[in-house]
């Protein structure tokens, strides 16, 4: 068990944005920070991160929480896991009584990464340390040109030529024989599955070991050049790129990620001085790859050798990076030149003076391309005609379309009608080819998609939202926020269901002695609806002040012009809320009233209940009229 302290001191110095920016790029909007969510696909960024709160919230799918709840859902980890993650980020010592435990006893998916971790070290060792690793591995990787710093950094290996050294030593450290099966490291005779290779490790996004892919060093053509690990439970090839996890912070720096195809060429690149690259590992890219890099950059560069024929294969795959309104280029290398030979030749500076000046739009590099092949034949033309066309058409964005038009028409000489009449066809096609969807159950809803609903009970949100927004400042160096609110609204009745919940919870802590209220007290609640609630309104935009004149008749000044004014008028509103409800009943029991004398004291309370209304919507305008 990790003690209760450890993980308060891990929840005080981990920085909600540096941990999700390890995984995708935030920008500033305002106090806050937005990116495209990493838990659903999403092409418009809804993904809200408070510095200043310490939480996350999506308003496409409804996942939010604090740094631990990110990276539990997003590694998949236990909540001990996530605090032991964080506190190794941060270099932080915690209490943790955690039993040693090897792979067998640790739950299923962590049970696997750490068999990937040990058959990472043992081929980083064998690489290193054995005789037949530096002689056979270790030449071949010199031959290739690449050093030792390289090397170490992407931590690459070597697998014996003898076919049962790895599984023979795992099985001995007690390692199941079965997980070494599922990922791939064993085969079902109980053999290496690596063997006489150089391993290349294939990492996650947090740095964990997933898999891996080893090139043989035989001629044998009966032997693939490239093997690679079997999906599992942790490794999927369709939504992992190699070299991601050692590229994304370059990646995000140079605002643009170069795509090559092996594991060779990113090495290469790296040693070179080009950190920002990433390989498909030899697969066509996937919606899943495409993804991953976007979250760091919307700009790619694909790098292609001489080779036209592989070219051309690989345009459809790249009409999936526009679909997800990606800007790509292309940049071809001299013939009989791949990424790896090109760097080995060219070094640091001369690949990016050659990246710069020859890296080319993929829709006018294709149509030029196509152009040279076609010459002037008007049925290869039409051909090429309708091949650029249905590439534009997977472009989402309107003006980007139309720019491309724009462009075609003059490089193509042809109407520039003709292709948007062209460029219509496909997208009709498009939306009528599309399956009628039912309508979704709804998995997550938001506050603002309450707020018609919820009208009547705007005042007790927002004396909810004053307290999450400003519990723990000060009014005029007398008393907290939070003590001001309990104190004026300690016998108040909230009608709605949650916030009932929420303000007990709040006076419980209020009334407890050696409690210090916090926010973080209602945003981590164990009470997940609790928690969701409170995440949602402290991250969703403020709308109650421009529909408090419209609703209430009343003029109310923004919470971030002076917090003390939002806080006043926040319990101002509440109170002239209720009053207005006693006047209404007050005035239903003055109908029905028979007794004179009856009708005399409701007639009184009348009287003052109107007063009191009239002094507080006095207060707000004058608050108002100062601000």
């Amino acid at each position: 068990m990790i003690s209760p302290d450890s993980v308060e001191k891990v929840r005080d110095l981990a920085d909600i944005v540096d941990v999700i920016g390890e995984f995708i790029t935030l920008k500033k909007r305002g106090v806050n920070f937005l990116g495209l969510c990493p838990f659903h696909n999403e092409k418009t960024p809804s993904f809200t991160v408070s510095p200043n709160k310490g939480i996350y919230k999506c308003f496409g799918c409804g996942e939010s929480g604090n740094a631990f709840k990110f990276i539990m859902e997003h590694e998949h980890l236990s909540f001990p896991d996530a605090v032991r993650y964080l506190a190794k980020k941060y270099q932080i010592e915690i209490e943790d009584n955690q039993d040693a435990y090897d792979a067998t006893q640790a739950n299923f998916r962590e049970s696997l990464y750490i068999v990937n971790k040990h058959a990472k070290e043992q081929f980083h060792n064998n690489l290193l340390k054995t005789d037949e690793g530096q002689s056979v591995g270790m030449t071949y990787l010199k031959s290739r040109g690449f050093n030792e710093q390289v090397i170490t950094q992407y931590e690459v290996g070597y697998g014996m030529e003898t076919r049962d050294t790895f599984t023979k030593d795992a099985i001995n450290r007690q390692f199941d024989l079965s997980t070494l099966q599922k990922l791939g490291l064993t085969t079902t005779h109980e053999k290496d599955f690596f063997s006489a290779r150089v391993i290349f490790p294939i990492h996650n996004l947090s740095g964990k070991v997933i898999g891996f892919g080893g090139r043989t060093l035989k001629s044998n053509p009966k032997i693939p050049k490239y093997l690679n690990s079997p999906e599992s439970d942790i490794y999927n090839k369709s939504r992992v790129l190699y070299g991601l996890y050692h590229a994304k912070k370059a990646i995000r720096q140079e605002d643009e990620c170069i795509l090559v195809e092996g594991y060779t060429d990113v090495l290469s690149l790296a040693q070179h001085g080009i950190q920002n690259c990433v390989a498909s590992s030899g697969t066509s890219l996937t919606d899943g790859q495409i993804g991953l890099i976007k979250r760091y950059t919307p700009n790619i560069c694909i790098v292609f050798d001489g080779d036209k024929a592989g070219m051309k294969a690989s345009f459809r795959g790249i009409d999936l990076i526009l679909g997800q309104d990606m800007n790509v280029n292309i940049l071809p290398l001299p013939e009989g030149e791949d990424p790896d030979s090109f760097a080995q030749a060219k070094g640091e500076a001369g690949f990016k003076s050659y990246l710069e000046a020859e890296k080319k739009n993929f829709i006018l590099f294709k149509m030029k391309m196509l152009l040279e092949d076609a010459k002037d034949d008007p049925i290869k033309m039409s051909s090429l005609v309708k091949d650029i066309v249905l590439s534009i058409s997977k472009i989402p964005d309107n003006i980007k379309r139309a720019v491309f038009i724009k462009q075609c028409s003059r490089e193509l000489k042809m109407d520039e009608q003709s292709l948007f009449n062209a460029l219509n066809e496909h997208l009709y096609q498009k939306i009528k080819q599309q399956p009628q969807k039912e309508t979704p159950k709804p998995i997550h809803i938001s506050i603002k998609s309450q707020k018609k609903s919820n009208e009547k009970f705007d005042q007790e949100r927002d004396i909810i939202r004053v307290i999450l927004e400003h519990g723990t400042k000060m009014l005029n160096d007398d008393c907290s926020v939070a003590e001001f609110i309990h104190a004026e609204l300690e016998e108040a009745e909230f009608k709605h269901p949650i916030h009932k919940k929420i303000i007990s919870i709040f006076n419980d802590y209020m009334f407890a002695e050696n409690k210090y209220f916090s926010p973080k007290t209602l945003i981590e609640n164990d009470d997940k609806t609790i928690s969701e609630y409170c995440i949602d309104l402290s991250l969703q935009p403020d709308e109650l002040s421009e529909n408090w004149e419209k609703r209430h008749g009343i003029f109310v000044m923004s919470k971030e012009d002076n917090h003390e004014n939002d806080v006043y008028q926040a319990v101002a509103r509440f109170q002239l809320k209720r009053i207005e409800k006693l006047i209404q009943l007050n005035l239903k029991e003055l109908l029905k009233e028979k007794d004179e004398d009856n009708i005399i004291i409701l007639q009184k309370q009348n009287m003052m209940l109107n007063t009191k209304k009239n002094e507080i919507a006095q207060f707000l305008s004058t608050v108002i009229t100062k601000a």
